[in-house]
């Protein structure tokens, strides 16, 4: 199982937001 897979794509949504 690879959980990275999950949160690495909200991670970058965070990211866009709070930019």
């Amino acid at each position: 199982l690879q959980p990275a897979i999950a949160y690495e794509p909200v991670l970058a949504v965070v990211f866009y937001l709070f930019k």
